[in-house]
């Protein structure tokens, strides 16, 4: 009866994660916010972050100008800090490299002047399952490694410690070729552990 029931506080717990609702913190009032689209979305951080007060704000197909519309919800949070993942859905539906450092930069000065004294952390794009994509992420993710710099905020870069030999995304670490497995998201979370 007991493991029937912490299952269930488990799963409620899970579902309000993935909800976008903050859930109470075990041992620390600090507030997290992960902000992006669906690999932020697919996840609930919370689980594997129980000594934090998790909100995870994303949604599926969100562009960077979609974030940017968002950014009023965030404020609200008073997040102490913010894990900020976009762009790929830029990429994915309407390629335009001078549009996309132009759109990256509004949000990266909207968060800044929306949230004072939150700290930002900026993590690069992904790899895909594809050649492609990939050809056109690397360059790009310069683009907001530059951007971060001229702005003094801190810049994550995962991409390469998500790709395999040929550059593209570990087999292990995908569903679909862009979203990620159970086991990607463990390890991604070993990674940001060391900036919280």
């Amino acid at each position: 009866m007991k493991k029937r029931i912490k299952l269930c506080v488990l799963a409620c717990a899970a579902l309000l994660l993935w909800m976008g609702i903050p859930t109470a913190p075990a041992e620390s009032s600090e507030s997290v916010v992960f902000f992006g689209d669906s690999i932020t979305k697919r996840w609930p951080w919370g689980l594997l972050l129980p000594d934090y007060h998790v909100t995870n704000k994303g949604i599926d197909g969100d562009t960077i100008q979609d974030l940017i519309e968002r950014i009023d919800s965030l404020i609200e949070l008073e997040p102490d800090t913010l894990f900020l993942m976009a762009g790929i859905n830029d990429i994915l539906h309407q390629y335009d490299a001078e549009l996309f450092q132009q759109d990256y930069e509004e949000l990266l000065d909207a968060l800044q002047s929306a949230l004072p004294n939150t700290r930002i952390y900026v993590e690069s794009m992904l790899p895909t399952a594809w050649d492609l994509t990939n050809e056109l992420t690397r360059p790009l993710n310069s683009v907001i490694e530059q951007a971060c710099q001229e702005r003094g905020l801190a810049y994550i870069h995962l991409y390469d410690l998500f790709a395999d030999e040929h550059g593209t995304l570990r087999r292990d670490f995908s569903l679909d070729g862009l979203h990620l497995s159970d086991e990607a998201y463990r390890y991604w979370i070993t990674i940001i552990e060391e900036y919280l």
